[in-house]
């Protein structure tokens, strides 16, 4: 997460753009590591407070 938000900060200078960033490395740590569409969803959901349906 430190990384992704470290990344973000140079070019999105905005809580929302961090947060987004931090969403899709997780999204892309999941994946890479096995878990499923609907499990990736939910820690999405969960952890950022996105709505995604």
């Amino acid at each position: 997460m430190s990384q992704a938000q470290r990344s973000a900060e140079v070019t999105h200078d905005h809580p929302e753009g961090i947060k987004g960033a931090q969403a899709v490395a997780s999204a892309v740590f999941l994946a890479r590591t096995g878990q499923s569409k609907e499990q990736i969803k939910n820690y999405v959901e969960g952890a950022f407070g996105y709505d995604l349906d």
